[in-house]
């Protein structure tokens, strides 16, 4: 990745004299930058800025400068900072990887007393972005009310197909490391009069493809803290359809805590608003505004805002003000865990390394794994314990002894509530479902293109998260299960494939090979005018000493076989 050295505008300018009260002074603008100095508002004032060009002067309230040649500049009264302001506008084109030019900040020591605006238009080479990389002190989000204690008042905004959408509004001194941004977009830095430019560094390059509006990256520092964030045109609407990321980094160690301070929903015509967790390596979370979002939790993660297609004629349309907080993931302290209310739920804690200074207790007595029970209240105390020193799993029992009275029948495998005192990523769940004699469990995941399964025995479900990954996260239950009267198959499976994507089946205990003597079926439903192609991608048939094994497929409802082949048949050349 390509990158320059951004700082700001470069201007030649020198006092030359006072003339009947007035200001006059010579500037030189830099090649590839204009200079526009206007006066704001009339109140009546006589005031004027001229330019001289030998005898002759020209006078206006507002002027613009450009190239690289030098101007003599005239005011026609004294103070004129009070009624003008001067704006520094450059264009800074990329192509391919490369962006063009450097800045180099040279204080103009007159135009110090000005307010001054100083305006970057940045055009990326399509499909690419372009990036902002700040510098290692960061910049930190504020709604567009504020201002910043330095008085450096930053303004990203990114023209849309639409119009044109405020990123945010930024100070210096933040966690916020990089800005990443679609389409042409417009940096904007404001200075009051009387107050000196920071030297301010900042990097511009072509950044890689990206697929939402703009992805906001966020690096956070070591220990506690806490950041807000704020949609784009807060506390407006942001943009219609469309999509917008922050990537968020923390140190080790560290917990953080998302806490939606405010927000406005649209009236939506399509899809509807939804928060997306993503995180490395795993699928994805989605959550409404309305659900409680993820506290006390770990890993680098990236938050997705989505819009749905608004009616535009309704407002509120959709905004977000939200809070990051994070601390150090050190566990001291009482805890006390109530499961009176759980049935048949075990939970566990364990510490990873015994040689550890994470002392746990459990009802005042030391130990280096606890069990607790459904029906009980477990008093746990910690002390100097690191986060990842501990693993927690849970495990439940759903049964039933007899068909009479059984009521399991769609239950969900949901991951339950621990206290907000054991701040520990959860290792693992596992379901226990225990069916009566000549029962079937079945799985049902509507969501899903395993529609649903049914299996001829107990069975133990577990649900461990990927890397980086955390159970507590899941809000929605990962199946629902129902216990059923026996049938003629060892396992039946359901599938509803999406149309165009290609569903991937195999054999129980894949790919070691079936258990003796065991059958399973899968039943595909085939959606109205659609044709479905089977494939045979890795077949293996054992020997057998009695009986067969045999293959077949057939539509429902028919007898007619579409194929069938057993062990000792020779196989089809095509």
């Amino acid at each position: 990745m390509a990158g320059w050295i951004l700082n700001l505008f470069g201007v030649i300018i020198s006092l030359v004299c006072n003339l009947s009260g007035g200001l006059t002074l010579t500037v030189t603008p830099d090649k590839g930058t204009t200079i526009t100095i206007s006066r704001q508002g009339t109140g009546g004032s006589s005031c004027n800025v001229c330019v001289k060009e030998g005898s002759k002067q020209q006078c206006t309230t507002n002027l613009t400068l450009s190239n690289d040649q030098e101007i003599l500049l005239d005011f026609t009264c004294d103070s004129p900072e009070r009624l003008f302001t001067v704006d520094f506008k450059r264009k800074i084109v990329c192509k391919g990887t490369v962006c063009d030019g450097d800045i180099t900040q040279k204080e103009p020591p007159l135009f110090r007393k000005f307010n001054r605006t100083f305006t970057w238009d940045l055009t990326p080479d399509r499909p690419r972005s372009f990036q902002l990389a700040f510098s290692s002190m960061g910049m930190r989000q504020i709604p567009p009310s504020e201002t910043c204690p330095d008085q450096h008042t930053y303004t990203v905004t990114v023209t849309q197909p639409t119009g044109n959408a405020t990123i945010g509004t930024f100070c210096q001194n933040g966690s916020i490391s990089s800005i990443q941004a679609l389409s042409q977009s417009r940096v904007v830095l404001q200075v009051p009069g009387g107050r000196s430019l920071d030297p301010n560094v900042f990097r511009v390059s072509v950044g890689p493809e990206i697929k939402t509006f703009a992805v906001v990256k966020v690096t956070v520092p070591d220990g506690t803290s806490t950041a807000e964030f704020f949609s784009p045109n807060y506390p407006g609407s942001f943009p219609d359809d469309d999509l917008m990321t922050w990537d968020f980094q923390f140190p080790p160690r560290h917990n953080f805590t998302m806490r939606f301070l405010n927000y406005t929903e649209p009236q939506c015509v399509k899809k509807e608003v939804v928060v997306e967790y993503h995180r490395p390596s795993t699928v994805f979370i989605g959550k409404r505004l309305t659900d409680p979002q993820p506290a006390n939790r770990q890993g680098d993660f990236s938050l997705f805002l989505r819009n749905c297609e608004m009616e535009r004629s309704a407002m509120p349309g959709l905004s977000l003000h939200f809070q990051v907080s994070v601390v150090k993931t050190r566990i001291s302290g009482k805890c006390d865990v109530d499961l009176q209310k759980e049935k048949g739920v075990t939970l566990q804690i364990e510490k990873r390394n015994l040689n550890s200074n994470c002392t746990m207790k459990l009802n005042e007595k030391v130990q280096n794994m606890v069990t607790m029970a459904s029906g009980s209240i477990s008093k746990l105390f910690f002390q100097d314990c690191q986060i990842e020193e501990l693993m927690v799993t849970v495990s439940k029992s759903i049964e039933c002894q007899q068909w009479e009275g059984c009521r399991v029948s769609g239950v969900p495998l949901s991951v339950p509530t621990l206290p907000a005192c054991l701040p520990i990523p959860l290792h693992n769940i596992t379901w226990h479902l225990s069916v009566p004699d000549h029962g079937t469990v079945e799985l049902l995941h509507p969501g899903a293109n395993l529609h649903q399964v049914q299996i001829h025995s107990n069975v133990s479900v577990t649900a461990t998260p990927t890397l980086g990954g955390d159970l507590h996260q899941a809000s929605k239950p990962f199946l629902k299960v129902s216990f059923h009267q026996e049938i003629v198959e060892s396992y039946i499976f359901t599938v509803v494939p999406q149309k165009g994507v290609p569903v991937r089946l195999a054999t129980p205990g894949w790919p070691e090979g079936m258990k003796a003597s065991s059958t399973v079926s899968w039943i595909v439903t085939v959606p109205p005018k659609y044709q479905a192609n089977l494939l045979f991608l890795n077949i293996s048939q054992p020997k057998c000493k009695q009986q067969h094994t045999h293959m077949k497929v057939q539509t429902l409802g028919s007898r007619e076989e579409m194929f069938s082949r057993r062990e000792d048949e020779a196989r089809a050349t095509s």
